[in-house]
């Protein structure tokens, strides 16, 4: 792989703030893919196999500002994508020139604010606050080969919380909250089913997914000794 990149760093505000901006691309040869061999063929005959040239490309941005001496915001954001760069006909199989690559989102963005407050109760308060966001996302080959719909998963953001306070001694309490709004989503999700659960006439595996954590709340108490 040959990884290519075009930058540049930047501080303004007296150091206040960094904005940093990048181009960048990835260019395979030979791309390693799973493929399951000839429908006719025994689940056990499948491997990886070379799907030619693909390559990746696109811009990313983050900032680091500190807006007071309390209060900070971070931010990131990508914009890109990734496609096979090279027709290749493996079996049943045809990787396109042009086709999509999975698991490469075409935008990802992040931001979080960061607060602290000083003198409470002897120690420092602070305060988290995060959204992250995907947009939808091819899961197999196999999908996006067969332009089958049911293979993406959809975007999703997900906005979590967190509070704590740091007290002398090192002692510090932290209270986490995960997926605040209990956003219901999923990050993957199977169009194939399990091969050996067709021996049986069963669809077993076909649509399951691997869910978004519901909310969850979490509080750590931690003394370093």
């Amino acid at each position: 792989m040959d990884n290519y990149e075009l930058g540049i760093k930047s501080t303004w505000l007296d150091n206040r703030l960094m904005i940093n901006a990048q181009f960048y691309l990835m260019e395979w040869r030979d791309y390693q893919v799973t493929n399951y061999g000839d429908g006719d063929l025994p689940w056990w005959v499948y491997g990886n196999v070379n799907a030619g040239t693909a390559e990746s490309k696109g811009v990313e941005f983050s900032i680091n500002w500190q807006i007071t001496d309390n209060l900070q915001l971070k931010s990131s954001f990508l914009a890109g994508h990734a496609q096979f760069t090279e027709t290749v006909i493996v079996g049943e199989d045809e990787y396109r020139d042009g086709m999509d690559m999975p698991n490469s989102p075409d935008r990802k963005a992040y931001a979080s604010l960061n607060y602290d407050i000083p003198d409470v109760l002897g120690g420092d308060l602070w305060l988290w606050y995060a959204v992250d966001y995907t947009s939808e996302t091819w899961n197999r080959v196999n999908s996006i080969e067969q332009r089958n719909e049911a293979g993406i998963s959809p975007s999703r953001t997900m906005h979590n919380f967190q509070v704590g306070l740091d007290l002398p001694s090192n002692l510090s309490f932290t209270l986490q909250v995960d997926n605040v709004l209990d956003e219901s989503n999923y990050s993957w999700i199977s169009t194939s089913g399990v091969t050996r659960a067709a021996w049986f006439g069963t669809e077993q595996g076909l649509g399951e997914r691997s869910l978004t954590r519901p909310r969850t709340v979490w509080f750590v108490a931690r003394k370093n000794f």
